[in-house]
């Protein structure tokens, strides 16, 4: 298994952390643009599962949404 690596031609950016998250029962978040962004997130904990986070969510098994912010060095 390859595994990332830092090096002249590239760089590795962590990404866990607290991300925003929203589960979307209705599969609407595309029709209401939540690819650009949406509101109303509750903080999860990434990696990890929502079903370990969320005891409302433990056991759906439709569309999802996360979003973070960071920025490019």
């Amino acid at each position: 298994m390859l595994y990332p690596q830092s090096n002249s031609h590239r760089q590795v950016i962590e990404l866990f952390d607290f991300w925003d998250f929203r589960f979307d029962p209705q599969d609407s978040g595309i029709k209401s643009g939540w690819q650009t962004g949406f509101s109303d997130g509750r903080p999860i904990a990434v990696p990890a599962s929502w079903n370990d986070q969320f005891e409302d969510g433990r056991d759906f098994l439709g569309p999802a949404w996360y979003q973070t912010e960071f920025e490019l060095p």
